[in-house]
């Protein structure tokens, strides 16, 4: 039996390592992204992840409807349910109750961030617009002069 330096045998000496556990990936999950918690980061990493994993990511081209009517509701859970499986869709969007309408409810991801960084991540945001080069600043704060915008 192998020894530490101490004499006393170790776990891993005597029974190896344990066995990798991987759990199975649910064939229909949900992230419906929270506004200035990172989500955009996520999104890159889940594009490689998919790659590497197989599992196909739908991203939405809506990202600035979060709050959906009945009819809207209706409509993306059927054009999400319908994507090939498994699949991980993305967007920001508020709960969608899929058994509401007759679906498989999806597991749900979110991730949250720190109320007052969240606060000021928006402000930022919102004053100098992020780094794809929009000018979504010009589009928030049209009236705001750019001294006011540095101060």
């Amino acid at each position: 039996m192998p020894l530490d330096i101490q004499g006393n045998s170790t776990y891993l000496d005597d029974h190896g390592p344990p066995p990798s556990k991987v759990l199975p990936f649910p064939s229909q999950v949900v992230y419906n992204r929270v506004g200035k918690c990172g989500s955009r980061t996520v999104v890159l990493l889940l594009r490689i992840l998919s790659e590497k994993h197989g599992f196909n990511l739908v991203t939405s081209d809506i990202h600035n409807k979060t709050r959906l009517t009945k009819n809207e509701q209706m409509e993306l859970i059927k054009n999400i349910s319908t994507a090939e499986q498994p699949y991980l869709f993305t967007r920001h969007v508020h709960f969608l109750n899929f058994s509401r309408f007759g679906g498989d409810q999806p597991v749900y991801i979110n991730i949250i961030r720190d109320p007052v960084s969240r606060f000021l991540s928006n402000y930022f945001f919102r004053r100098f617009g992020d780094w794809r080069g929009e000018q979504n600043h010009m589009i928030r704060t049209p009236s705001m002069r750019q001294e006011e915008r540095y101060l």
